[in-house]
C-alpha cells in the first residue's frame, strides 16, 4: 500500500461555528459523517478548551484460556472501558452544568447591578450521562468522535493562581450503547473526486 498524506491528521479543534466538545440528550443520534452540520438546537457547547486538546484511552483486560498442560489457547476479553480526557477554559453555565449535572447549577440573570451569577453545588453525585461530540479539523479534512454515551466520573484538581486560567479537567467514562459500542470515530480525508 502506497504512503497517502491525506491519510495523515493533526488534532486541531474545529471551531467554526460552535466550540469543538458539545453535548446531547441521552439517545442523540450519531452525524452521518465527519462532516456533517451539526444543528445548535440538539447540540450545546460550551466554549473553549485548552491546548491539551483531548486525549482518548481505550483500557483492555484479557485473560488467557490454556489446555491442560499450560499451553495458551486462546485469549479472551475480560473487560473493555473507553475514556476521553479534556480541559474547559470556561467557567460558564454549560460547563458546570456537565461537571455537577443541571440539577447542581443555578443562574441568575444579569442586573443593572450585577452580572450573571452561577452558584453550583458540589457533592457526592456523578452528574447523568449525555451524548457527547468532539469535532477537529486539520485543513480539508474532519474528523469527529462521537460518544453515545458517557459521563463525567472524575475532575482533576483545580488550581486558582493570579496568571492561569481557571481549568475544568474533566474524564468522560464512556458507556456501551444498544450494540454494545461506546466510541465512535468519523474520518473525512478532504480529498473530493472531480
Amino acid at each position: 500500500m502506497a504512503v497517502n498524506t491525506a491519510n495523515v491528521f493533526v488534532g486541531r479543534a474545529d471551531q467554526s461555528t460552535t466550540g469543538a466538545v458539545l453535548t446531547a440528550a441521552l439517545g442523540t443520534a450519531c452525524p452521518e459523517s465527519a462532516r456533517a452540520s451539526i444543528s445548535t438546537s440538539t447540540w450545546t457547547d460550551s466554549g473553549w478548551i485548552s491546548e491539551d486538546g483531548v486525549t482518548f484511552s481505550q483500557d483492555m483486560s484479557t485473560a488467557d484460556l490454556t489446555e491442560w498442560n499450560g499451553s495458551k489457547v486462546r485469549t479472551l476479553l475480560d473487560s473493555y472501558s473507553g475514556t476521553l480526557q479534556y480541559t474547559e477554559l470556561e467557567t460558564s453555565y454549560e460547563s458546570m452544568c456537565r461537571m455537577v449535572g443541571a440539577s447542581n447549577v443555578t443562574r441568575t440573570a444579569a442586573t443593572t447591578t450585577t452580572g450573571t451569577q452561577l452558584k453550583v453545588a458540589f457533592g457526592p453525585e456523578l452528574p447523568p450521562a449525555s451524548a457527547w461530540l468532539f469535532l477537529i479539523k486539520d485543513g480539508d479534512r474532519r474528523m469527529m468522535i462521537y460518544l453515545p454515551n458517557a459521563q463525567v466520573s472524575a475532575v482533576d484538581t483545580v488550581s486558582f493562581v493570579r496568571n492561569d486560567a481557571v481549568k475544568w479537567t474533566f474524564t468522560l467514562t464512556c458507556n456501551a450503547d444498544s450494540t454494545g459500542k461506546s466510541i465512535y470515530l468519523l474520518t473525512d480525508d478532504g480529498v473530493f473526486s472531480s
